[in-house]
């Protein structure tokens, strides 16, 4: 594959595609905070929210491909914190794809199944958005930025992503593991059903999705429907 940046790539899901990455050709994993502790790899500490730095960054990496990653992606957390969870998602994506556009780099755009309301389920590409957290409007945000922008991309829908993260407290089945271990109660739901989506599984798909160019918006997600208590059964065992 030809030189491409991964946002977010300490991350669960950006780590992963570093991962799928490794060996096919030049990629840069740009990060907030935390720098992977590998001996592979090349690493750049970039803030998203500052159009300066991360074009800085773009011009002299030159990328072909972008794959965007990197989010507020804590509901809860958006919900307290929501012009922060803007000035990322929405205000990161628009300088990613402001230079995607100008530069005709084929970008990638995560995005998430909390675009819709949650009252139906099993929904398609074609059916209509309708978020109710911050979270959820500031991804339709980013998704509407990227259609918009003219650049060649493809927007991924996903879903409950689970796996081993690098700080090993950021999946979301790791934080229930750490809660439990603190002996804290964790009290979940049995009538919200999702289809929890590998990490692992899921960067394998975006690569291929990079490498083929394949444009447009897809829905990528594990098969199994289960409710958030089902989980957490199934982490017991």
């Amino acid at each position: 594959m030809s030189m491409t940046i991964v946002t977010g790539a300490s991350g669960l899901v950006g780590y992963r595609i570093m991962e799928q990455l490794a060996g096919q050709g030049e990629c840069l994993g740009l990060y907030h905070r935390q720098k992977p502790d590998v001996d592979w790899g090349s690493w750049r500490e970039v803030d998203l929210c500052s159009r300066q730095e991360i074009w800085q960054v773009l011009e002299e990496a030159r990328p072909e491909v972008i794959i965007h990653s990197a989010a507020s992606c804590d509901p809860v957390w958006c919900e307290r914190n929501p012009a922060e969870t803007f000035s990322l998602n929405l205000g990161g994506t628009r300088y990613l794809t402001e230079w995607a556009s100008k530069h005709n780099a084929f970008l990638v755009h995560i995005s998430t199944d909390l675009v819709f309301d949650g009252t139906r389920g099993g929904y398609r590409e074609g059916d209509q958005v309708r978020p109710i957290s911050v979270y959820g409007w500031s991804k339709l945000a980013a998704e509407e930025t990227v259609r918009a922008s003219g650049a060649a991309h493809a927007i991924v829908r996903t879903a409950l992503v689970y796996g081993k993260t690098l700080s090993g407290m950021r999946g979301c089945e790791e934080k229930l593991l750490q809660k439990w271990r603190l002996g804290e109660k964790t009290p979940l739901f049995t009538d919200e059903i999702r289809t929890p989506t590998s990490a692992l599984e899921l960067a394998e798909k975006i690569v291929e999705i990079a490498r083929r160019r394949l444009c447009g918006l897809l829905h990528v997600a594990g098969k199994e429907c289960l409710s958030r208590y089902q989980e957490k059964q199934l982490l017991h065992t």
